[in-house]
Order: C-alpha cells, then structure tokens, then sequence
C-alpha cells in the first residue's frame, strides 16, 4: 500500500502540473489553468505527466483515440515504450537544424509503425499509422509517448490488464473412462504409450469455452468459417476466443479433497545413477574456460552440473530416467536453492500416467461389418485407482489416490458432466479449492532486486515467434524489456529437454489445426536485471501470467511460468 502522504505529494504536483505555470502559451493565467492534468506514477518506474487544456477538443479527441486503440487490441501494449526509444536514441540528432532532426524521427516512427505487429500478429493499420505520425508531429515524440503510456492504463479494464490477477477459479476434471490425447501421429495399424501425449492447454481453454456455451454464459456459434481470417471478423467468434484460460495440470487426489498438483520435472535437474543409487543433481548456468567452444549463441552461458554451493562439479555416474511429474511445490522449492533428495520427490512424483492400450477391429464404412485382417489400437491415460504394487498377491490392494486433470480460468462455471479429449469419452467436472497460479509478494520483489537475476520454470508449454526466443528478446545483444514493462533483462542461459509439436482441432473451422514447435513444459530460462532496474510488484504479477507471444496462446493458457529469484554470483 502507498502511505497517504505520498499519495497526497503526488496530488499536488498533478494539480501544480495542471495549473501550467511551467508553460509559456501566451494566454492570459485564467485560460491557462483550465486544463486537465494527469500524473501516472507506477512502483520502480518513472512518472508520467500530461496537461490537456479543456478546450483542446483535438488533443482530448487524439487521447480517446489512443485509448480505444489499445481497448480494440489496434497496436501493440509495447508501442509507447518503442516510442520512447526512438525519441531517446535521436534527441541529440541535428540539434542546430531542428526540421532534421523532426523528419528523422518521423522516418525511425514511421518504419517501426509498419514493422510492428498487434497481438494478434496483424499490421497496424495505415489509418492508425496516419494518425500517430501526425500526433507525433504536432507534440513531438517524447510527448506521444507519454499520451500512449497514459492511454494503456486508461484503457485497462481488469486487474489483469494492469498486471494483476482477477481471482483465479481451479476446476477437476474427474474421468469415469480412460481418457485419449493422441499425439497427432498420422493412423496406423500400432499404437504405443508414447502415442498418447499430455494434454495442451488448449485442449483445457477448449474445454471451458465449451462448458460456457453449454451453461449459457457465452454465445453459441453454429456457423462455419472457412479460414481463421474469416472467424476473427465474426464478434461472437472473438468472445469466445477471448476467454481466458491458464493451463491444464496434472492433480492426485483422493478422498479427503485435498489436490496434490503435479508438474512436469524441472529441466535444470539431473538423476544420476551411483553405486545403486539415484542422486538429484543440479544444473546451473556458469562459464566456461576459454578454450572451450560451442554453437550457442553469443552471451549465453552454458548449463553445467553443480554442487550444493553451486559450484561447477564433475558428476561421476549413469544418467537415469525417473520421476517426470513433481509437486508444484516441490518444484518451488527446488528453484528456490532448497536441498532436495531423490527420495523426497519420489515420496509425493509420479514417473508416468498409466496408460490403456486397446485393439480394435477396423470397421468398413460401406457394410458396417469388420475388415478381415484390419486390427488397429489406441492408447489413453488410465486416470482411475491404480492396484498398488505387492508381490504377495493378497496383499495387493487399490492406491487411495488418483490422478486428474485441473484446469483454471476465470470463468464462474457449475458442476457438469464434460467430454475432454478424443472419443468423447465422459468425465465430471468439479470446481475446487485449489491454488495454482501464483500471487506476487512484495518479499519476492525484494529478493530478485537483491539477488539481480530470477529463473523462469515453465509449467506449460510455450511458443514463441522465435523459436526458444521470447519476442522481447533482441537475438543478438540477448537484452529486452520484460512484457508491459520498461525493466530491462538479458537472458542467461536456457535449459530446455527438447522441443513439442502443438497442433489440435478446431471445433469452429472443423479442421486440423496447423502444426507449430513450443519450448516444453519444464524449461528454465535465466534472467538478469541491467541497467540498474529494478523488479516491481506489477511486473512480476505480470510474469506469473502467460508469456506467449500471440494474445490466443496467451488466452489459451500457454507459457505459464513459476518464478524464483537467481543470483549469478
């Protein structure tokens, strides 16, 4: 919370700023202080200022404008701060000639303008374009960008939208039949467990978008597109993909209603088989020597084996396969600099989901009767009790728990039955009382300022424009600014396993949709603060949301992410 009397100080400088005794506009003291004044102030960034006279109809008119730009999703939420950086990098250009140094910034505008791309992956319009260069030229660029930053955060309309959560609702997805998420492998006569993949998060954004429309709180379509063109100029089209939803997880449950979340194992540890036994070894980025050599980029560090002190170790042993779902918590901990054993993520992991292979017979379409010598299976996670392992066959008895999928999003849905994955193929769906989407604490602020640097652990997949690269992230100089932020990082190191296919089917264009490469649940990314910025409650709120690049990936739930401070010392 801001103690009132700095709220207060703030008020006074807007109502001074307002009054325009700064300004020279040659109106008389009355006429110049019937005028509007506006102080943006944010947590560990700079102030920002702007004075509208009421009876500047065109700069009020040029403001709304701006405004209704960002609430239509019209240009991109980083477009003021690319302003800014052109003004900032020109605003020693051609000082003694000063219609120069406007038609340059105008140029450097004008290019960006045409090179950006909307959330939606979209040029801006030429009218828009227009619109900005002429506003630019009128109060020049430092200015614009100030209306533009001031004009995102008027046009925020969720907590969301200024970096804040709205309240999170988790849901269970309880199967009463084994449930199928096909790999997008093309049909064949075999089918093996690694043909059933874990379930996109799209498959869960398509699953509440469905339920909303069954329970009546969005607009039923029962039209075709034949492109995706053609859908996003349909508004109901749009309402239904604009539904937010944050990823799909693996849960063990049981009776007592207590849900256990399940995560996809970090990829910055290592199981080491030694002298019998299983070790959980770190990894961490660090330098090497200088005659050593790689393709990795330039000023990315290398991920090496370390010790408890993080220290660059030599591990001597067999690399092992083995628990591949952890606690969320225990992944937390983990990425906090915790002291984890094997043992302790084997108490409460899983190595797999039990998967359920069937044969089938093939059936002809003409006779409805089996095709001789047609066999053909299918496999399906196996999500019900599971027989607990005993070699004393009495002894052998049912698990207590089981495994479910839980879904989150901020829609307010009821208890129903739901059909999730192919076959559609029954289950129960169940609102609880489940955390999974992290809250920002200021103490978490405090401490990735201290230590300089943070990790991001992926805990669903994401894509990005750039293949592993975030499209805020330049790829040469590997610097960028965090998403609606002006914090600058540059990316350390990355450790990703391998990268996944993300396809699935359109239930509106009734088509397949096109096959795209994401970093894999369980990527860790490291960061380091430049430049002297300073993390903020904001904008870490802002990273525990999706940092795909596209706004439906966003909507869809991908890239989402835990953080934890990180020193490079």
């Amino acid at each position: 919370m801001t103690p009132l009397g700095v709220i207060r100080e703030l008020a006074s400088q807007a109502e001074k700023f307002a009054k325009g005794d700064h300004v020279d506009e040659g109106q008389s003291t009355e006429k110049r202080r019937n005028a509007l004044g506006i102080l943006l102030s944010v947590r560990s960034g700079n102030d920002t200022k702007l004075r509208f006279n009421w009876d500047d109809l065109a700069g009020l008119n040029a403001f709304e404008t701006m405004v209704n730009y960002y609430v239509e999703k019209q240009i991109p939420s980083r477009i003021a701060y690319d302003v800014r950086e052109i003004y900032l990098r020109t605003c020693d250009f051609a000082i003694d000639d000063k219609q120069l140094q406007k038609d340059i910034q105008s140029a450097e505008l004008l290019r960006m303008l045409k090179q950006a791309r909307t959330n939606q992956s979209k040029k801006i319009a030429d009218q828009t374009i227009d619109m900005l260069n002429e506003r630019a030229k009128k109060i020049g660029l430092d200015n614009l960008a100030n209306e533009l930053i001031v004009a995102r955060w008027f046009a925020a309309k969720t907590q969301k939208d200024l970096g804040k959560n709205k309240k999170m609702k988790s849901y269970l997805i309880q199967s009463f039949a084994p449930l199928v998420f096909r790999s997008g492998k093309p049909f064949g006569s075999q089918m093996s467990a690694s043909d059933v993949i874990f379930p996109l998060p799209s498959a869960g954004a398509g699953l509440i978008r469905s339920l909303s429309i069954a329970q009546q709180t969005l607009p039923a379509i029962k039209k075709r597109f034949s492109s995706v063109e053609d859908a996003l100029k349909d508004d109901e089209y749009k309402q239904i993909l604009s539904v937010k939803s944050y990823g799909v997880y693996l849960a063990k449950y049981g009776d007592d209603g207590n849900h256990t979340i399940l995560v996809p194992k970090p990829a910055n540890s290592l199981y080491v088989e030694k002298d019998g036994n299983i070790e959980l070894v770190r990894l961490a980025p660090k330098a090497m020597g200088g005659d050593c050599g790689s393709d990795l980029p330039d000023g990315l560090l290398y991920v090496q084996t370390v010790d408890k002190e993080g220290k660059v170790k030599a591990i001597k042993g067999k690399p092992k396969s083995g628990i591949n779902f952890w606690t969320l918590e225990h992944l937390k901990k983990w990425q906090q600099g915790d002291d984890l054993s094997y043992d302790d993520i084997k108490q409460d992991g899983i190595t797999s989901i039990p998967t359920d292979i069937r044969t089938h017979v093939a059936i002809d379409d003409d006779t409805l009767s089996s095709e001789e010598g047609r066999l053909f299976q299918t496999a399906s996670y196996d999500m019900g009790y599971q027989i607990k392992p005993s070699p004393e066959i009495q002894k052998r008895c049912f698990d207590d728990k089981r495994l479910g999928f839980v879904v989150v999003s901020e829609q307010d849905l009821k208890e129903d039955l739901a059909t999730f994955g192919g076959e559609r193929r029954l289950s129960q769906f169940l609102p609880i009382k489940q955390t999974v989407i992290e809250t920002a604490q200021q103490k978490q602020v405090d401490k990735i300022n201290q230590t300089r640097g943070f990790c991001l652990t992926f805990i669903t997949p994401c894509v990005f424009a750039q293949g592993y690269l975030p499209e805020w992230i330049d790829q040469e100089s590997m610097t960028g600014k965090l998403p609606d932020s002006e914090i600058k990082v540059r990316l350390k190191a990355v450790a990703i396993d391998r990268w996944q296919a993300v396809s699935g089917w359109d239930s509106l264009l009734w088509k397949p949709k096109a096959m795209r490469k994401a970093v894999s649940a369980g990527s860790v990314y490291w960061f380091e603060l430049i430049d002297g910025d300073t993390m903020d409650l904001q904008t870490l709120q802002r990273l525990n949301l999706s940092l795909a690049d596209n706004e439906y990936d966003q909507n869809d739930g991908f890239g989402m992410a835990s953080i934890a401070p990180y020193s490079f010392d």
